[in-house]
């Protein structure tokens, strides 16, 4: 499987809408959820755009290699899930159904070992990690136990909703920008958007590149702030 991720992944046969600023990205917008079909499909935009199989989704000429496999990028997590705590849906379902605040280190082990399958494994291993993911997902359901901002008490949150996903994928992405820039010279402008440009092959590994994406990864800040702010 051979091509340009880049460009393919640029290309509008595989965007969906995208909008052109954090302000055209609702917050709290039902997308739907994933369905098992569209995850396979989004898998099968992924595949066709991996260099090598054997070298994973991405590769290590990959600016997403240079970024992962600095230390840093588990300072960028602890940011990325405290981000993922403005979102409502988020932190009721953290509530309900993880065991996180019990056992941080074994949901640390567990959180690492499918990112690093999906940035480091080979194409086989990032697609098992991800299909996990969904089928794990798709049980974690519930309703809101209160009103925060829009989001209405008793309006039904699920893991695999798209927006929430590509809340999560947001959060994630931004995040390891900003710690990356923190300790290494920072990224030229060609760089950040390479990056952002192979991000978008991870989002496809949890199909939340089913929902509308923006164009940069300047837009994300705006989101972000909008969330804080309604949700406090």
């Amino acid at each position: 499987m051979t091509g340009d991720p880049h460009a393919a992944m640029n290309s509008p046969k595989t965007l969906v809408n995208a909008p052109a600023s954090g302000s055209d990205l609702p917050l709290h917008d039902d997308a739907g959820l994933v369905s098992e079909a569209e995850f396979e499909q989004q898998l099968e935009l992924v595949a066709t755009n991996a260099r090598l199989p054997s070298a994973g989704i991405f590769g290590p000429g990959s600016m997403t290699w240079r970024i992962d496999r600095e230390a840093i990028i588990f300072l960028a997590a602890g940011r990325a899930l405290l981000l993922q705590l403005a979102h409502p849906w988020i932190t009721a379902a953290i509530a309900e159904h993880s065991r996180v605040t019990a056992q941080p280190i074994v949901r640390f082990h567990r959180t690492f070992n499918v990112v690093f399958a999906l940035v480091f494994g080979t194409l086989d291993q990032a697609f098992a990690a991800a299909r996990s993911l969904h089928r794990r997902h798709a049980h974690i359901t519930g309703f809101l136990p209160e009103t925060t901002g829009p989001f209405k008490s008793g309006s039904r949150y699920c893991a695999n909703n798209i927006s929430a996903l590509r809340w999560v994928y947001a959060t994630l992405i931004d995040s390891a920008l900003v710690a990356h820039d923190l300790v290494f010279e920072p990224l030229s402008a060609e760089d950040r958007a390479r990056h952002y440009s192979e991000s978008r092959l991870f989002a496809g590994c949890s199909a939340s590149r089913a929902a509308p994406f923006p164009p940069t990864t300047v837009v994300w800040r705006p989101m972000q702030n909008r969330c804080a702010v309604r949700t406090c």
